[in-house]
């Protein structure tokens, strides 16, 4: 039974033991290994690339090549972060024989689908992790989001509703879009999740799967890095396709 919104933000404070034991981890036995192929992190609201440094850790000795998106905070305009995140991810795409795999955490759950959905050639595969993709309306978010996202808007908006669900702009008009047939999603969530309400990660028709621990901490656990390289296992083999 899900604990208490008000239980579940306390116990996200639970979510450094998540990162020291992660970071006293020496190596995953057991866990399926990649084919080298190229796999994109982007960071959740007001996160960067050094809060995914784990899981690129990780991912990068199951045999991926892993890199972080290079945008800084994710805390701005979601239509201009989405322009770039494309660029960024084309230039990952060149090195590969076959399209990346995005895994978004939290609000980077929500563009590394609309990457998928504006360019399946360079990515083909999402997992979002913590990412409300069921959510039709922010007014279920929690108080929390509501306070980084005016802190957004109050610094970076850049045209009336920027940052909220009334903007007109593509990427928010596209939040709850499908993704086009050639892309595989899956939605990673945590009933004790602390930031967002748990409900809202379950999209009705794609792949869900319930893992343990707090949504801070989904970037550093290990059950949560077992389904990652488990899921990235069925997608890519060692022999690569022709481009």
């Amino acid at each position: 039974m899900a604990r208490s919104r008000l239980g579940a933000l306390i116990g996200e404070m639970w979510s450094g033991t998540e990162f020291i034991g992660a970071i006293g981890r020496l190596w995953d036995e057991g866990l399926p290994h990649g084919d080298g192929s190229g796999v994109l992190l982007v960071p959740g609201l007001w996160g960067n690339d050094a809060s995914l440094f784990i899981l690129r850790r990780d991912l990068a000795r199951l045999d991926y090549d892993v890199r972080t998106w290079g945008l800084g905070i994710n805390n701005r305009c979601g239509e201009e972060t989405i322009a770039d995140l494309i660029k960024a991810a084309r230039r990952q795409r060149n090195n590969h024989r076959r399209p990346l795999a995005v895994i978004g955490h939290s609000r980077g759950g929500f563009m590394a689908r609309e990457l998928a959905r504006r360019a399946p050639e360079v990515a083909d595969l999402v997992i979002t992790l913590g990412t409300p993709v069921g959510a039709t309306t922010l007014e279920s978010a929690t108080s929390g989001v509501h306070l980084m996202l005016r802190l957004s808007r109050a610094l970076f908006a850049k045209r009336p509703g920027c940052l909220t669900q009334d903007c007109a702009c593509e990427y928010v008009r596209n939040v709850a879009t499908t993704l086009p047939a050639s892309v595989a999603a899956y939605s990673l969530w945590s009933r004790d999740d602390g930031v967002v309400i748990p409900e809202s990660c379950v999209k009705p028709g794609e792949p869900n799967v319930e893992v343990p621990g707090t949504h801070v901490g989904m970037i550093a656990n290990r059950e949560v890095l077992r389904v990652i390289a488990e899921t990235l296992a069925r997608y890519r083999t060692r022999v690569a396709p022709p481009r």
